[in-house]
């Protein structure tokens, strides 16, 4: 590499710089809590090693769409005995998913 790469992502408040030099690559981490900065030489890196750190927040937002389904279930089982209830636990269910699905974007 003959000059200095630089990448940057930013997500909710969560700033991550990678610099890519000649002989390292420097990685920086910015969040409300501060600032994280360190480098790593590229021959100590193994690319052959799989990831120590796999994040899933997709089993986070599947156990969180249970909640609407359980008022979905509910509103069809007091549907006979209660209509109003029952088309107000339906709203609320639907605006529950779109919310999980806004904040999971």
């Amino acid at each position: 590499m003959g000059e200095e790469k630089t990448m940057s992502q930013s997500k909710f408040g969560t700033r991550l710089i990678f610099q890519f030099a000649t002989d390292q690559m420097s990685y920086t981490i910015r969040d409300y809590s501060g600032e994280r900065q360190f480098s790593v030489p590229y021959e100590s890196i193994n690319v052959l090693t799989p990831a120590s750190l796999v994040i899933n927040k997709v089993q986070f937002y599947r156990t969180l769409l249970v909640i609407p389904l359980i008022f979905i279930g509910i509103s069809i089982g007091i549907q006979s005995s209660d209509r109003a209830a029952a088309q107000y636990l339906t709203l609320l269910a639907v605006v529950l998913f779109v919310v999980l699905l806004v904040g999971r974007h």
